[in-house]
């Protein structure tokens, strides 16, 4: 119990952070737009395949970049908001609610808003110099998105493996 609070209470709260703090400083998405890749969004993570019991998998991280491409490419919106809370609403899995978990949802929360919000940023910053899309700029921004990619699953990997660390360590696996 000692562990996962040692996960779930800091990542929840820098997700929480993470929210409060890109709602105050960004521009807001297009609210028709957001609500639209948001529904696509939680329909594809309720739809999510559980690989083992701590190991749920989902393709929704294409909604979440199309979507963040699309807002950094709008004058007077910003991905890195739209992102992180498309990402906070996307924490838990049905799962979740019928046997009473708290701990994954808490620390799901945390390391999916940090991602997606890293993620926007990258597309923001690298975005902001792109103005319309068009075919000529087309490459720049898949490259863009690559890298935006990457930060999302880079520091989705790395807030999962430490917590895999500190709440199932390796020594307490050993026989």
């Amino acid at each position: 119990m000692q562990r996962k609070l040692k996960i779930a209470v800091p990542y929840f709260a820098a997700g929480f952070l993470v929210i409060l703090l890109t709602f105050v400083l960004a521009d807001p998405p297009d609210w028709g737009v957001w609500l639209v890749f948001t529904a696509l969004y939680i329909l594809l993570e309720l739809l999510t395949v559980e690989v083992n019991d701590r190991l749920f998998q989902s393709s929704s991280i294409m909604v979440v970049m199309t979507a963040g491409v699309i807002f950094a490419t709008q004058p007077n919106s910003d991905a890195v908001f739209a992102l992180a809370l498309m990402a906070g609403l996307g924490a838990t899995v049905p799962d979740d609610f019928k046997e009473r978990r708290w701990f994954q949802p808490m620390a799901n929360f945390g390391q999916m808003v940090v991602s997606a919000a890293a993620a926007g940023l990258i597309l923001d910053l690298g975005l902001s110099v792109v103005g319309e899309p068009t075919v000529t700029n087309l490459w720049f921004i898949g490259v863009v998105a690559a890298l935006a990619s990457l930060a999302f699953s880079t520091t989705q990997t790395l807030l999962i493996r430490k917590a895999v660390q500190v709440v199932y360590p390796y020594d307490r696996l050993q026989p």
